[in-house]
Formats: C-alpha cells, sequence, structure tokens
C-alpha cells in the first residue's frame, strides 16, 4: 500500500483522538512510531497493520457514541 495513504489513515487516527480522546497513551504512541516509520519510507508488516485496524475501529465506535 502506498505510504501517502498510510499517513492519511495515521493522521486521522490521531486528529479523532485529539478531539475525542478515545486511545490509550499505547494506541497513541503506537500510531506516532507508525508514522515515523512511514515517513522513512519504511514499509508496514501484516501485524502492525492490523494493529492499526483494530485502532481504526476504536475511534469509528467511539465516534458513533458521542
Amino acid at each position: 500500500m502506498n505510504s501517502d495513504i498510510f499517513i492519511s489513515r495515521i493522521s486521522k487516527v490521531l486528529e479523532i483522538h485529539e478531539k475525542y480522546a478515545v486511545l490509550s497513551d499505547w494506541d497513541t504512541g503506537f500510531c506516532n512510531s507508525l508514522m515515523g516509520q512511514v515517513e522513512r519510507k519504511r514499509s508496514l508488516s501484516a501485524k502492525q497493520v492490523m494493529t492499526l485496524e483494530k485502532i481504526e475501529a476504536k475511534c469509528i465506535c467511539s465516534r458513533k457514541h458521542t
């Protein structure tokens, strides 16, 4: 997957967290780490992508309840 797509996805997660405070410190740190990795043009592992998807799901679920 294109790094720009991951940057967009991770940025969206962090924006939602900033607005709604839905993520744990670990989730936030993980997203920031992924962002650095993608910005350095390094690919994400399948496990990292699955974890990002779980974090994205937390953001979607929490927005439905606000």
